[in-house]
């Protein structure tokens, strides 16, 4: 598990751009694990294993809290841009 910030960014950064950029969602809710391989950035801060214990329903912040252990209630470009 990734748990520091810059890690976080940078491994999501890089994987997302490997796919093209291509979104990871279904109904407008990120999947951790898509169709096609595919992951939304959060996804891929999260080994197979972790991302099986979240449900793609539970949000990024839910996953966020578990992973960097503090209360993140803003979006990923705000995450990035905290950086």
């Amino acid at each position: 598990m990734i748990t520091d910030k810059q890690e976080m960014f940078n491994a999501a950064y890089i994987d997302l751009a490997g796919q093209g950029f291509e979104r990871s969602v279904n109904g407008g809710i990120c999947l951790y694990r898509g169709p096609n391989g595919t992951k939304c950035a959060i996804g891929y801060c999260l080994s197979d294993e972790e991302a099986s214990k979240f449900s793609d329903s539970d949000g990024a912040e839910a996953v966020l809290y578990e992973l960097v252990g503090e209360d993140i209630e803003y979006s990923f470009v705000e995450f990035a841009n905290d950086l």
